[in-house]
């Protein structure tokens, strides 16, 4: 009976043991940047961008239009990047954004 009892013990513990060593998903090198200064720059196929105005990684805007949000990085999922900002550079004006990933080409931060 106690070898029997042992058993089941040592069986529950082992699968409590394995069932505990998941792979947990690895933290975003982006989520050490939460509260720094970042600019998300836009995929321009997602902006409606052709293939006929080819425009360099590091450039802010197409023909008067913006392509780039830049903000102070507040929080990182999976799918989104949540940036605070100030709506028409008026401080009484703040903003959060929510960017989904899809749709960004490039971070860039302090």
């Amino acid at each position: 009976m106690k070898k029997m009892v042992l058993f089941w013990c040592i069986l529950v513990a082992v699968t409590v043991s394995v069932v505990g060593c998941k792979d947990r998903p690895k933290p975003d090198a982006l989520s050490e940047k939460v509260n720094s200064s970042c600019t998300v720059h836009f995929n321009r196929a997602a902006l409606g961008g052709t293939s006929s105005n080819i425009v360099s990684v590091g450039t802010d805007g197409i023909n008067g239009s913006k392509i780039s949000m830049s903000g102070k990085l507040l929080k990182v999922t999976p799918d989104w990047i949540v940036l605070e900002y100030y709506q028409d550079n008026n401080l009484k004006m703040k903003r959060n954004a929510w960017v989904p990933r899809s749709v960004v080409l490039w971070i860039s931060t302090e």
